[in-house]
């Protein structure tokens, strides 16, 4: 089975949301330094996760500090990227119960589309779950 696009022949793509989430939860930065000059081609990979994660949370950031100071709040819109309670789950390795308590809790950032569902922004999951992982370790 083929996991949607993200797999050709003997390479994956991976997304920059999901490489910031690696980023978040794993010592990638550990690892880097450990393969440098060790392993060209890990290292490469690393650091190309790690390209993608920091392009990834400058988009956000420029996202976030473009609206400021407008006076004018967004109106919440289902992104076509956007998880369901299922998907975070499963990405963050919970239950859909624990995902849709955190959302009505106001722990987790979400709207509700049009059926009632709730709907998640991906760099919203990965700040829930940096925080989850944060809390636990803690």
């Amino acid at each position: 089975m083929k996991p949607r696009a993200l797999l050709e022949g003997t390479t994956v793509a991976v997304p920059a949301w999901i490489a910031a989430f690696l980023e978040q939860r794993l010592p990638f930065a550990d690892l880097r330094v450990q393969v440098r000059g060790k392993d060209a081609e890990l290292d490469d990979v690393l650091m190309a996760l790690h390209v993608a994660a920091v392009s990834h949370v400058d988009v956000l950031r420029a996202e976030l500090t473009s609206g400021v100071g407008s006076g004018v709040a967004p109106v919440p819109e289902v992104a076509a990227s956007s998880m369901s309670a299922t998907q975070v789950a499963v990405a963050v390795g919970v239950d859909d119960r624990t995902v849709r308590l955190a959302a009505s809790t106001g722990r987790l950032s979400g709207v509700k589309d049009a059926e009632g569902r709730w709907r998640f922004d991906q760099t919203e999951v990965v700040a829930w779950a940096a925080a989850r992982e944060t809390r636990r370790t803690a």
